[in-house]
């Protein structure tokens, strides 16, 4: 299925032109924002081609897509719709890059809302260092809640670990909603063939993915572009985090393992020190160390330091209520039982 604008847009340079994707599902609460900032971009309208691509959605997300193409009659964009014996994030995306007629990607979600200069200073970023992939930070506003409060750090948390892991040549975390690469890349890796089986990961495994085959190639740009929403209940916080936690389980990567192992090891050590210091205050050194360690790496993420030293004693049991959670909760986005 598909509709697009009827007019015509001259294709841009080869260097600056850019096939944006929104792989969307049941979005009709966030979807006409994403749009918008979309349609927001500084940037030549006839640089870029938006591709939406719906999983088969039950709401008024088709609509709204529809809606918008016809409101935005300068800009070139095309609406495709999954077939019956299609589903899943992987499939629309694969379907998005097929209908692609640039070289470069990049793909967004639907929840996210993009900073006008988003498409620009990526763009830039990737031909300055002519880069196979770029992977883009994500963030959220000010936090209103404890709970987001809590997200909120956490995020420049794994923003900046993904970037210096990056620039290690390791990396480790990306995230689909602010990706870019080329198509050509994406057909050289076979698109998501080697964990087409597993649900989630369009953008873990498609990382690791251009790592083996590009090494170098890779970049991170951790700029205010992209952001996302909260999640709405502590129930749904939890759900995201086990799939996260899933699909890192399932990456075929022995230094990813190797951070996780060391992550969650040290965690359970502070916690199981916090106890034992009341009766052996010797223990009071494995608390000290992680607590100094915390908030070196949290000052050179731009937390100050009594959020870090919250983050360093919330962590323990946040960690074990993901484990718990992890056995506990069946994970589901957007309605749709996933299966790993």
């Amino acid at each position: 299925m598909f509709y697009k604008n009827s007019h015509n847009i001259k294709t841009a340079k080869k260097s600056s032109s850019l096939s944006i994707i929104i792989a969307f599902r049941n979005e009709e609460l966030h979807l006409k924002d994403c749009l918008d900032s979309i349609a927001a971009q500084k940037t030549d309208a006839k640089a870029f081609e938006l591709i939406l691509v719906d999983d088969h959605s039950t709401d008024r997300s088709k609509e709204i897509a529809q809606q918008f193409i016809k409101n935005h009659r300068t800009l070139n964009v095309q609406l495709w719709a999954l077939e019956a014996d299609q589903k899943g994030k992987k499939a629309a995306l694969k379907m998005g890059v097929d209908k692609s007629k640039n070289q470069t990607i990049l793909t967004a979600d639907a929840d996210c809302i993009y900073d006008p200069f988003w498409a620009k200073e990526m763009l830039g970023e990737f031909d300055a260092k002519d880069l196979k992939m770029l992977c883009g930070s994500v963030h959220y506003h000010a936090p209103k809640t404890e709970m987001q409060w809590f997200i909120y750090q956490e995020r420049k948390l794994l923003n900046y670990l993904s970037e210096q892991f990056l620039k290690a040549h390791r990396p480790l975390m990306n995230s689909g909603a602010n990706l870019m690469y080329t198509k050509q890349g994406f057909d050289q890796v076979g698109a998501y063939e080697s964990n087409q089986h597993i649900a989630s990961g369009d953008d873990v495994f498609l990382m690791q993915d251009f790592h083996k085959k590009f090494y170098r190639k890779i970049g991170f740009l951790n700029k205010e572009h992209c952001f996302t929403v909260y999640p709405n209940d502590v129930n749904e916080f939890f759900e995201q985090r086990v799939r996260w936690a899933k699909k890192t389980f399932l990456v075929k990567h022995a230094f990813t393992w190797f951070i996780g192992a060391l992550f969650s090891i040290a965690n359970l050590l502070f916690f199981f020190a916090l106890i034992l210091a009341f009766f052996w205050p010797e223990f009071l050194i494995i608390v000290i160390v992680k607590i100094v360690i915390d908030l070196f790496v949290g000052d050179r993420a731009g937390l100050k330091e009594h959020q870090s030293f919250i983050l360093s004693f919330c962590y323990p049991f946040y960690l074990l209520s993901c484990l718990y959670m992890g056995f506990v909760l069946k994970p589901k986005w957007k309605d749709r039982a996933l299966k790993y």
